[in-house]
């Protein structure tokens, strides 16, 4: 395994997340008895907390509000190491806001995110941080950013690797493609259907959006597939690695976990297979959390899992 790697420089959405959990099956229409928990979220800023707490120097490019929510972001993501000091303020504007739902079983019923500051974070802002950018290790992105901007990243970047995360199906449409440029897309099942307009049910639909994804410029693709596991797929291999059992609280921030995982394991040299399983031992870390990000995330809890799986 290589020597630590330079900073990772995460650019997309940090937010106030709201989780609703529910005591029972969640009825609709109507008022649900449960607890509700707020956390700090946003896909960006999930991941730099994940690969914070797995030892890595990060910096985020967010947008803030200037209102209580992003002094809050702002404070808490510096006491967990993260580098807040290129992340910008936009007074009089409303921090992103994300609202979750959670069933009886952990799963996500519905959601719904206000992240609508992120436009404020233009190629110009992130022109004005192209040294930090350049100095990374690595850059990984989100897809709530504005199409510009992420192909911006991908077009000035060349070379360096670039972890592109897809948000939602709602997103994709944000993705510039063909997807030259991208070391890495890391996508649910929904989405990768959106991005190779296919359905997608079982592993031959997995391997065929893989390889099409490949094929139109991606360097390598993780594909999450739930309780099924992850695909993989890189130039060299693929595959899938089978989802951990594990007592599930809540599914939100997973799959930032995942991802978080997989680039600590592919910043130090790791094969792609094994970055698919230490994304999926951090993943199962974060499933166990009724936060968005577990405060029991570290190299040791992962490696303990991996240990577990093998």
């Amino acid at each position: 395994m290589r020597a630590d790697p330079q900073p990772v420089v995460a650019v997309g959405t940090a937010s106030l997340d709201i989780h609703g959990f529910s005591e029972h099956s969640l009825i609709a229409g109507d008022s649900n008895p449960g607890t509700v928990a707020v956390s700090l979220g946003g896909v960006a800023r999930n991941i730099s907390e994940n690969l914070a707490r797995l030892g890595n120097a990060v910096t985020l490019v967010t947008a803030l509000g200037g209102d209580d929510h992003g002094r809050r972001i702002e404070r808490e993501c510096s006491t967990v190491g993260i580098d807040m000091r290129m992340s910008v303020s936009i007074p009089g504007a409303d921090s992103s806001t994300y609202m979750a739902m959670i069933d009886a079983d952990g799963e996500m019923a519905l959601a719904l995110s206000d992240s609508r500051i992120l436009e404020e974070l233009t190629v110009e802002l992130l022109q004005e941080r192209r040294a930090v950018l350049e100095a990374a290790g690595a850059i990984v992105a989100d897809a709530g950013l504005r199409y510009d901007c992420l192909d911006y990243l991908r077009s000035r970047f060349t070379g360096k690797p670039l972890i592109l995360e897809a948000v939602s199906v709602k997103k994709c449409s944000r993705i510039p493609h063909p997807y030259h440029g991208f070391s890495c897309l890391k996508m649910n099942r929904a989405e990768a259907a959106q991005l190779t307009g296919a359905p997608i049910g079982d592993l031959r639909d997995l391997d065929r959006a893989g390889e099409l994804l490949v094929s139109s410029g991606a360097q390598s693709v993780f594909i999450t597939a739930g309780n099924e596991g992850v695909y993989y797929r890189d130039s060299r291999d693929s595959g899938v690695v089978p989802a951990q059992p594990t007592v599930v609280r809540n599914v939100s921030g997973a799959g930032d976990a995942f991802t978080a995982g997989a680039v600590h394991a592919q910043l130090r040299g790791l094969p792609i297979r094994e970055a698919a399983e230490y994304g999926v031992a951090a993943a199962a870390i974060a499933l166990q959390s009724p936060d968005t990000v577990s405060p029991n995330m570290s190299v040791a809890a992962v490696e303990r899992l991996r240990s577990d799986a093998h």
